[in-house]
């Protein structure tokens, strides 16, 4: 039985809207959202606008992270949790608007900085999921960080210790 629901419902699929109800609700005092609300603004929860120097890999990884901490700390009220949106999207939606707004910039870096010599002879694709890992650990937490302004200098420093050995010499 529950492999015909598997089967009729992909993961990429998109859930009708007679269907929202079935996401989970959070306590908070607004409906879940639908289609047209987690589309809205292309997912303000992941999008974090950077001007960013980009030519300065290291610096610049580390002003994107800090860029989204920042935006998650200013927004957290307004922000959809990642959990409701998912079911309403689906997963490849989820992965275009990321890569679109974060995963792009990071795998790009990371590309840049394997091919200048200056990360250890680790598996590319390791290095930019993990990188990746810590801005979607963020974002399915969000709603649970309350002191996350208290504790942004702790997420830098952790993060930039992270980066730090990464490098190679």
């Amino acid at each position: 039985m529950a492999a015909d629901n598997a089967a009729a419902w992909p993961r990429d699929a998109e859930i009708p809207l007679t269907d929202v109800r079935s996401v989970p609700k959070t306590g908070l005092a607004r409906p879940p959202p639908t289609q047209q609300t987690a589309r809205k603004g292309r997912l303000n929860f992941l999008y974090a606008t950077t001007k960013t120097d980009l030519t300065n890999g290291w610096s610049a990884l580390e002003s994107i992270f800090e860029h989204y901490l920042d935006y998650i700390i200013d927004n957290n009220k307004n922000l959809i949790p990642i959990q409701e949106v998912m079911p309403i999207i689906g997963w490849n939606e989820l992965e275009k608007i990321s890569l679109e707004y974060i995963t792009g910039k990071v795998n790009a870096i990371v590309s840049k900085l394997i091919q200048e010599n200056q990360l250890k002879a680790y598996d590319d694709d390791v290095l930019k999921n993990l990188l990746n890992g810590w801005f979607m650990h963020i974002a399915i937490h969000a709603k649970n960080l309350k002191e996350l302004a208290d504790k942004k200098g702790q997420f830098i420093a952790i993060y930039r210790g992270f980066l730090l050995s990464l490098k190679d010499k």
